[in-house]
């Protein structure tokens, strides 16, 4: 995870491309049970540590979003 200033120093098309591959990666790993559609720590309560974990990252995807708010707007190509 990169801090504030890290993710301030990279340009606007970067941080998108890292934003992006971010939230892949996130909705990828999503603790979710296939069946049921329940979070797993719900189901196991031995695997509560992952929603720590989950909101942690949730709240990253959060703060890389902010900073984008500030950027101007990227053209699709």
């Amino acid at each position: 995870m990169k801090t504030f200033e890290e993710l301030n120093k990279l340009n606007t098309k970067r941080l998108l491309a890292y934003y992006q591959a971010e939230r892949k990666r996130f909705y990828r790993d999503e603790p979710v049970c296939e069946c049921c559609g329940s979070f797993t720590w719900e189901l196991d309560p031995s695997l509560l540590h992952l929603k720590k974990e989950y909101e942690t990252t949730k709240e990253y995807l959060e703060l890389i979003k902010l900073v984008l708010n500030t950027r101007e707007h990227v053209k699709k190509k």
